[in-house]
């Protein structure tokens, strides 16, 4: 059951510690009047400044004709290039931007990064029609979910989400698709060696018009970031264990 907080606060934290964010991803799926073959390597020209690293990924193997009719592959990056903080994985049909094995740098550094890079995309004329757009955050609790999250599943009346599980929900917040992931046994690797716990991961979905994406783009992105927000932090996160965060206001 969730808490029952003496009083609401209607503000949203800006910062807790420790952060639980272990990565985030701003995705954009596309169609293109270029050659398949071609798209990684402009946008690589057009990034190179900093993302300089560049490495193929297992799907490049593939041939584009094969992928692009598995749904599972057909938005499948193929390279992925490598900054100091995030790196930009690119398909024939997908860019996104994820972290880089670093600690979350803040939606502002995220943000300037994401603008830097549409900027540099643009004169390209890759996106003929945005497709989708994406904003997924992924969390990491050492606490049982039970403790940290605003979850519970009902088996018999009986509650088992103490139990190993695995819970997926499809909602809508605000115009935003947006999908809910929580596991309560998952293994994240860190420097310290493997830590177990508990995974939310959270992907909202929305579009644009094809003739503003890119003057819109930034906006749409601000937008489910707010969305993205209030549901950590008012759905999601118990009240008793945000406080236990140090939360920024």
């Amino acid at each position: 059951m969730p808490d029952s907080p003496k009083s609401v606060d209607l503000r949203l934290p800006t910062r807790i510690t420790p952060c639980s964010i272990v990565n985030a991803i701003t995705e954009v799926r596309f169609q293109t009047d270029q050659s398949p073959t071609v798209v990684p390597g402009l946008i690589y020209s057009a990034v190179r400044e900093r993302f300089p690293k560049q490495t193929d990924l297992p799907h490049a193997q593939i041939p584009d004709a094969a992928r692009a009719t598995m749904p599972e592959l057909r938005y499948a990056p193929t390279v992925v290039m490598n900054g100091e903080q995030l790196s930009l994985h690119v398909g024939p049909r997908c860019l996104f931007l994820g972290m880089n094995g670093t600690e979350y740098p803040g939606w502002s550094a995220y943000r300037e990064m994401l603008t830097w890079v549409l900027a540099q995309i643009r004169p390209l004329k890759l996106v003929k029609v945005p497709e989708r757009m994406g904003l997924r955050f992924m969390d990491f609790f050492t606490n049982p979910v039970q403790e940290c999250l605003q979850v519970d599943l009902l088996i018999g009346g009986k509650s088992e989400v103490a139990r190993p599980l695995q819970i997926v929900s499809e909602l809508e917040r605000r115009g935003h698709a947006c999908r809910v992931q929580i596991s309560n046994n998952s293994v994240l690797a860190s420097p310290t060696g493997p830590k177990q716990g508990c995974l939310l991961d959270v992907d909202l979905g929305f579009g644009s018009d094809s003739q503003l994406f890119w003057e819109q783009a930034v906006v749409l992105f601000d937008q489910a970031h707010e969305v993205q927000k209030e549901m950590f932090f008012r759905e999601l996160v118990r009240p008793s264990f945000l406080a236990t965060l140090k939360p920024e206001y």
